[in-house]
C-alpha cells in the first residue's frame, strides 16, 4: 500500500514536471552539447544526469533558457543548473533590478547606467544611492536622473546635498527659461543659470530679506566688463517720467521694478505700476556705455533735473546720484574705486591670485593685502586633506631635495606608486641613500621603522640587520637573552646566535 502511494505521488510529480516543462519550452531550444554529447534539449540532459538533480525538470529548463539568452551556456553552468539549490543559483545568476518611476515611466537603474556609462562621473553604487534618495523624497525627475549620473561629488553636494533642503519650483521673471523647473536648492538654480560664482553675494541678499529674483537681478560683474546706463521710464497715461541708472541690462532692471511693485514697494514709480500695470509704461535709454562711476552719478542728476523727474509731476522719490542698487558701499584700494566689497574681492582675487575671502576679510578690517606667496593655498585635488595627501605634503617639506621629480610634481603618481595604503603602517625608504620615489619605498610597522631609521646596522655571517632585536627575532632567540650575550658575556654577534641555550633560557 505504501509503495503504491509513493508510486502514485511520483507519477503526479512527473506529470507536474511535464506540465512545467511544456510551459518552459513554449519556444523550443536548439540542440545542446553537454560533455561532448549532443542533446535534443534540456529534458535529455536532465534524464542523463549521473545523480539525482536538485531541481525539477521545469526549473532546470527555465535555468537553461536564461543561460542561453545570456550566452553563458557551458558544461559548468549546466552542472550548476542541475545541482544548485534555488537560493544558491539565484545568488549567483539572478540580476538585482531596481525600478524607479521617472516622469511616469519605469526606469531600470542598472540598464540606464549601462547605456550611459560613458557619461557617468561616479560608480553605479553611488548613482543608485543618489536616485533612491531622491525617489524617497519624491524629487526624482528626468533632469535629476541625469544629474545623478553626471555630476561630480562636489557639485552634487552643492546642488542636492543638505537633508533640510525642501526644494522649490522657480516662478520668477529674471530667468524665463527656468520658469516651472524644480530645483533642489538655490545652489542648483545658480549652477543652472551660470551664477554659482556669485553665490556668496546672492545668499547674503536672501538672508537680508531680498526676493530670489531681486537677488539674481543685479550681476556682480567686474568694472572692466560692466558699464553704466541712464534710463527713463515714461507713464503713458500722464507723461510722468522716472530717471534711473543701472549697471545691469535694461531688461533686468525693468524686471526688478516690476517685482518691487508686485511686492508692495511704496515708491511713486512702483505705486504707479500697480495702478496702470507694467503695460502702461515705456522704458528707453538716455545714455549708456559709461564706465566712470562719478560720471554715471553726475549724468543721472543731470537728466533728473532736465526732465523734472524729482518734481511733483515726476516719478522719482530718492535724490539722484546713488547707484540705485544694493550692490554695496564704495570701496577704495590704492588708486582704484570699486562699487562694493564683493566687486573688489572678485577683481583683486583674479588679478593677484589670492582667494576672494582673504581679500574681503582684509578690506573689511582695514588691513593691507598679503603678498600672493604668503597666502596658504588650498589644493583642488579631491584627496586634499586626506591622510595620504598630508603624508605627501610632509614628505615634500621634510625631504625637498630627496624626493624624485615625478613625485614632487604629481600627487596622483605618488598615490598610485604607494597604494594600496595598509592601516597602521608607515612608509620608509628601502635604500636610505637613494631619493624617495617609485620602487624605493615600502610599508612597515612603526617598530620596524624605528629600528631601520634609528638602529645601527649589524652584519651577521654576511647578512645585514637593522638592529639587535632584528637579529634575535631572525634566529629565534629571546631579545633579552641575545643582548645579555652581547653586553654581559662579551660574545660577538656571530657567537651569540649559535651559543646553546642554558637550562633556564
Amino acid at each position: 500500500m505504501g509503495n503504491h502511494r509513493a508510486g502514485r505521488q511520483q507519477q503526479l510529480q512527473s506529470h507536474k514536471d511535464s506540465e512545467g516543462y511544456e510551459r518552459a519550452v513554449s519556444t523550443p531550444l536548439r540542440a545542446i552539447t553537454y560533455r561532448d554529447t549532443a542533446h535534443a534539449g534540456p529534458a535529455s540532459i536532465f534524464r542523463s544526469a549521473n545523480r539525482q538533480p536538485m531541481v525539477s525538470l521545469a526549473t532546470f529548463t527555465s535555468r537553461i533558457r536564461r543561460l542561453v539568452e545570456r550566452h553563458e551556456l557551458s558544461d559548468a553552468t549546466i552542472n550548476e543548473s542541475l545541482n544548485l539549490s534555488a537560493d544558491d543559483f539565484r545568488r549567483k545568476y539572478a540580476t538585482r533590478r531596481t525600478l524607479v518611476e521617472v516622469d511616469g515611466q519605469p526606469i531600470d537603474l542598472m540598464s540606464h547606467y549601462a547605456a550611459k556609462a560613458t557619461e557617468a562621473a561616479i560608480s553605479y553604487r553611488n548613482f543608485w544611492q543618489r536616485v533612491r534618495g531622491l525617489a524617497k523624497k519624491g524629487q526624482i525627475c528626468s533632469s535629476a536622473l541625469a544629474d545623478s549620473l553626471t555630476l561630480s561629488a562636489a557639485t552634487w553636494r552643492s546642488c542636492y546635498g543638505g537633508g533640510r533642503s525642501t526644494g522649490f519650483v522657480y516662478e520668477g521673471n529674471a530667468h524665463p527659461d527656468q520658469v516651472g523647473k524644480r530645483f533642489h536648492s538655490v545652489a542648483a538654480l545658480l549652477h543652472s543659470v551660470g551664477r554659482y560664482d556669485d553665490r556668496a553675494l546672492i545668499w547674503s541678499r536672501l538672508k537680508a530679506g531680498w526676493t530670489l529674483d531681486d537677488a539674481l537681478a543685479i550681476l556682480n560683474a567686474t568694472p572692466s566688463h560692466r558699464t553704466g546706463t541712464i534710463y527713463r521710464v515714461t507713464r503713458r497715461r500722464t507723461g510722468a517720467v522716472y530717471v534711473g541708472l543701472t549697471v545691469t541690462s535694461i531688461k533686468q532692471r525693468w524686471a526688478f521694478h516690476v517685482r518691487r511693485a508686485t511686492d508692495g514697494s511704496t515708491s511713486k514709480l512702483h505705486a504707479a505700476f500697480r495702478e496702470d500695470g507694467a503695460d502702461g509704461f515705456d522704458i528707453d535709454v538716455l545714455e549708456d556705455g559709461i564706465r566712470d562711476l562719478a560720471v554715471l552719478q553726475a549724468r543721472e542728476s543731470f537728466w533728473v533735473d532736465r526732465l523734472g523727474a524729482l518734481g511733483p509731476n515726476g516719478l522719482n522719490t530718492a535724490k539722484p546720484g546713488g547707484l540705485g542698487s544694493p550692490g554695496g558701499k564704495i570701496i577704495g584700494y590704492g588708486d582704484e574705486t570699486f562699487r562694493s566689497i564683493e566687486e573688489a574681492a572678485s577683481v583683486l582675487s583674479e588679478r593677484l591670485g589670492i582667494a576672494p575671502h582673504v581679500i574681503r576679510t582684509r578690506l573689511q578690517n582695514g588691513l593691507p593685502l598679503p603678498q600672493p606667496e604668503q597666502v596658504r593655498r588650498h589644493s583642488k585635488n579631491p584627496d586634499a586633506g586626506s591622510n595620504l595627501f598630508r603624508r605627501w605634503l610632509a614628505l615634500l617639506k621634510r625631504h625637498s631635495s630627496g624626493v624624485a621629480a615625478e613625485w614632487k610634481a604629481d600627487y596622483d603618481r605618488f598615490k598610485a606608486d604607494v597604494s594600496p595604503v595598509p592601516s597602521g603602517l608607515e612608509l620608509i625608504r628601502k635604500r636610505p641613500s637613494e631619493p624617495w620615489g617609485p620602487g624605493n619605498v615600502e610599508w612597515v610597522t612603526v617598530q620596524t621603522k624605528v629600528a631601520r631609521t634609528h638602529g645601527k646596522a649589524i652584519s651577521v655571517n654576511g647578512v645585514e640587520y637593522p638592529s639587535l632585536t632584528a637579529i634575535a627575532k631572525a634566529h629565534g632567540i629571546g631579545v633579552s637573552t641575545f643582548k645579555n650575550r652581547i653586553y654581559k658575556q662579551g660574545m660577538s654577534a656571530e657567537q651569540a646566535v649559535v651559543a646553546p641555550l642554558g637550562g633556564t633560557s
